[in-house]
């Protein structure tokens, strides 16, 4: 955040969940330098059709393995003691809900929808 001409980072825990939301909201494929990291929401050229998450029956494996690559991929997070997943077929949204454990506690319960 930059307010007033100065800038206020976030650390502990909360720069950790900042990281990890970072991590979820990059799209596999669109960051320039490197094109393979992100989440492999849709199919495009950097992600196979096998590990896309969307455009495709839902799969809640292959969406476990793909928040768990990201979330324990992002730096401090040392585990991830909770992953529950909820799909409506009404909707067709999946609800992630997780805590990561970090070299600085835990991350509070997190809600991603997808």
């Amino acid at each position: 955040d930059i307010s007033a001409g100065r800038s206020t980072f976030a650390a502990g825990v909360e720069g950790v969940a900042q990281g990890i939301a970072a991590r979820l909201a990059l799209i596999r494929g669109e960051f320039f330098w490197d094109r393979n990291a992100g989440f492999p929401l849709y199919e495009n050229d950097y992600v196979a059709p096998r590990t896309v998450i969307m455009g495709q029956a839902f799969n809640e494996a292959k969406l476990r393995s793909a928040f768990l690559m990201a979330v324990l991929s992002t730096p401090a997070v040392v585990a991830v003691p909770k992953l529950e997943i909820a799909w409506s077929a009404r909707t067709r949204k999946a609800t992630v809900t997780y805590v990561a454990r970090t070299l600085f506690g835990d991350t509070p319960p997190t809600t991603v929808e997808i």
